[in-house]
């Protein structure tokens, strides 16, 4: 399959997970809203805002160091390198969610209002399969098949819809609501890695003998510090930092609650320009192992598409 085709066939699965994600988003939005009101719903945002933030800062920077490498040695046909990255990135990403987690239950506990503390605990307990799958579906970009990712999606969204209208029927409250998504994330995850073991499978055929040098843990370290750096710069500059001035200088919860949805809105439109771009970038991480020279001349192709 040439590079084009690839990244049409990707486009559109990804765009089809983009799309399915903000309509159930978008659904229990409402839904929501109708029951709890601005009011409760404020605080619940603003502490899904912190627990989203927490783990996105915990995920990007090994998870895209991960993929960058894993790419650019399967490029190479160095299938056993790629099965070495992978499990040395998720061994790294579990102590990182170790690192993560235990004060973020800690924070939770000793300085939210009794009447969230639950809500809190169940929302910053769903960062530890979400770091953990962020690393799993970097298989499934390195190959350029997106399509991969789908059954995982579909399972854990209709298990996070049928959690949450469950909780709204039987009035379990928001800590119900909270409680789907560390069981959403886990089955995504759970999904994902039986749907990469055959690809790891291949890959660990050709690992016997091969070993990762100083020098490659070296430079994975340092581009995954480079992309915490640029994620904690997207979170103050691009992903609502506004919800934490706002919980601390407007005492009325409800404008929370009427800034993120409108946010959460503007931004699943702009996931659309994105899902192309995600395509193209995959191919591009692989094309860097194949190819180096090639690269510049494809990313002014992905650009003026």
């Amino acid at each position: 399959m040439n590079a084009s085709r690839k990244v049409a066939r990707n486009s559109f699965w990804y765009g089809l997970e983009v799309v399915t994600g903000a309509v159930v988003t978008l659904g229990t939005s409402i839904l929501l809203s109708r029951v709890y009101g601005p009011e409760r719903l404020g605080y619940y945002n603003y502490l899904v805002w912190l627990t989203y933030m927490a783990g996105s800062l915990g995920t990007v920077g090994l998870a895209v160091a991960t993929q960058k490498y894993m790419a650019e040695y399967l490029g190479r046909g160095e299938k056993g390198m790629a099965y070495r990255i992978f499990w040395l990135g998720f061994k790294a990403q579990a102590i990182m969610v170790a690192v993560v987690l235990t004060p973020a239950l800690a924070l939770v506990w000793f300085t939210v209002p009794s009447d969230y503390r639950w809500t809190g605990i169940w929302l910053v307990l769903a960062i530890l399969p979400r770091m953990l799958g962020f690393i799993v579906s970097q298989v499934n970009s390195v190959i350029e098949d997106m399509s991969r990712n789908i059954p995982a999606m579909l399972a854990s969204n209709l298990v996070v819809l049928a959690m949450t209208l469950t909780a709204v029927w039987l009035d379990w409250g928001l800590v119900g609501i909270a409680a789907a998504q560390p069981v959403g994330h886990s089955i995504d995850t759970l999904v994902k890695f039986w749907m990469t073991r055959q690809t790891r499978r291949e890959w660990k055929a050709d690992a016997p003998g091969r070993r990762i040098d100083r020098d490659l843990v070296s430079r994975m370290g340092k581009f995954a510090f480079q992309g915490v750096g640029l994620a904690l710069l997207a979170v103050v500059v691009w992903d609502r930092s506004d919800v934490f001035l706002l919980k601390h200088l407007q005492p009325d919860l409800r404008q929370v609650s009427f800034f993120s949805y409108a946010y959460t809105m503007v931004e699943k439109l702009l996931l659309i320009p994105q899902v192309m771009g995600s395509a193209m970038g995959f191919n591009l991480l692989t094309q860097y192992g194949r190819d180096a020279k090639r690269v510049a001349a494809l990313a002014v192709s992905s650009a003026s598409y």
